[in-house]
């Protein structure tokens, strides 16, 4: 098959999202609460449903020619105004939702506002965090210009549209697990049109029986492995190599007792990863290779696990409390729907027409698994055609791989954010060689108890 390099805009998405997704992951949401009560929640019953999660079917063609809807327009024609913010870059499929949602949509139109990736970008964050928190801000919001918390969820600035995807039929047995990007119990606050999977290997002579070992025993492995090795990259520094062994536990390893409300980092296991972790740091920029490998599991991008293993590949993944599986990155794309809002049922039209077929059409990777299926058979039309190419060869098998890692995927749990915050920023010294290990730790101790003192 013949190889070509993707488009130009394909990659400018796929590093942006790669980065975003990463400082999403790592960085934690600012919460000094405004003391304000939480904002009332509407009343659901009232909602007309616009859209089910099956309406409309797979477009292979989606970007419209039509010149879009402006806000006086819609104004002239009687619709509601609904309010959208997100971070900006023009290529996002979000935008050519939006026009297409404002000219099929006669009840609603949906207003826009993308704020660039600049050096406001943080303080936007934090005015937009201060007047939702005060029953203002905007109806619908993407996760890169509303980074969630546990404590933002906790304190009802999200609207929980589990009762309101039910009236869509946005179900479990239509979507891939990731759709569900922010959940608590049985309530869900933010929904995924179109995910990132990744998945770690390890080069096989670290592990040459191929068995996965437990979390420790790796670390165990990774300590006496050659030292002329690097971790994943040069550009990984030991806070990142640290989050590998980390981002998937609920009470990392143990070390956090929720219940009780008490921590110790004290353990051999964390003294271990802090030290697994200074040795690849400390192995950057002299010329080694990686163990480990990220596997962006995009379609066209990703081999399948038969190529990766005969490239001498061990699929280790990623360490959760119950065993090691592919890790969803959160998306940027991932919608909310602020709780003091007062169009409601326009907001609703908008996320549920975001996760209906005709929405999913729009995405890399989208989360239903009819349009999915849908898509890639048409991708495999083309390619038999000699009209489309891909990166890697993608074939039916390819495709069934791909399915399977999508529906292994996991979320890392969003409890232990501000704890690793913490963890990550204090590390930094016992890497740089400014303090030692046992003083890191105890300063760890010391401030992660003081945060669990105030939950």
């Amino acid at each position: 098959m013949k190889k070509t390099h993707l488009s130009n805009n394909f990659y400018k998405v796929f590093i942006l999202t790669i980065i975003l997704g990463s400082i999403l992951c790592l960085a934690g949401c600012s919460d000094n609460k405004t003391d304000t009560t939480p904002n009332p929640t509407p009343d659901l019953e009232e909602i007309t449903i616009h859209y089910q999660a099956d309406d409309g079917a797979f477009r292979k063609n989606t970007y419209s020619t039509e010149p879009k809807e402006e806000k006086e327009q819609a104004i002239e024609k009687g619709k509601n105004i609904i309010s959208f913010y997100c971070g900006g870059y023009e290529t996002r499929f979000l935008n050519y939702l939006v026009e297409d949602f404002n000219r099929e949509n006669n009840l609603f139109h949906l207003e826009m506002t993308q704020f660039p990736y600049d050096t406001e970008f943080k303080n936007v964050q934090e005015r937009l965090r201060i007047d939702v928190s005060t029953g203002k801000g905007p109806d619908v919001m993407s996760l890169d210009i509303f980074p969630v918390s546990e404590k933002i969820i906790a304190d009802g600035y999200l609207l929980d549209m589990a009762p309101l995807m039910a009236k869509s039929n946005i179900t479990d047995d239509k979507y891939f697990p990731a759709y569900k990007a922010l959940t608590k119990d049985n309530q869900v606050y933010g929904l995924c049109p179109s995910m990132e999977v990744v998945r770690m290997s390890i080069d096989k002579n670290v592990l040459p029986n191929k068995e996965i070992p437990d979390l420790e025993s790796l670390v165990d492995i990774l300590l006496k492995y050659s030292s002329s090795t690097i971790f994943l990259n040069d550009y990984q520094e030991g806070i990142y190599i640290m989050d590998y062994f980390l981002c998937g536990s609920q009470d990392l390893w143990g070390m956090i007792d929720w219940e009780n409300k008490t921590c110790d980092f004290s353990t051999e296991l964390f003294s271990k990863i802090l030290d697994v972790s200074k040795k690849f740091a400390d192995n950057r920029n002299k010329g080694y290779a990686p163990i480990m490998r990220m596997e962006h599991c995009y379609i066209g991008l990703y081999p399948g696990e038969k190529v990766l293993e005969k490239e001498g590949r061990v699929m280790l993944d990623f360490y959760f409390d119950d065993g090691n599986y592919p890790k969803y990155n959160p998306s940027v794309e991932t919608l909310v729907i602020n709780s003091g809002t007062s169009n409601l049922e326009g907001a609703w039209a908008f996320v549920s027409y975001v996760m209906s077929k005709t929405g999913q059409s729009y995405c890399a990777v989208p989360t239903h698994k009819e349009l999915f299926i849908e898509q890639n058979k048409e991708l495999l039309k083309d390619l038999d055609a000699g009209i489309a190419n891909t990166m890697v060869e993608y074939t039916e098998e390819v495709m069934q791989d791909s399915i399977q890692v999508y529906e292994a995927g996991k979320y890392c749990p969003t409890n232990t954010g501000e704890i690793l915050n913490i963890i990550y920023e204090e590390s930094g010294a016992y890497f740089s060689g400014d303090k030692g290990k046992d003083e890191v730790i105890h300063i760890i101790q010391n401030r992660v108890q003081l945060l669990l003192d105030e939950y």
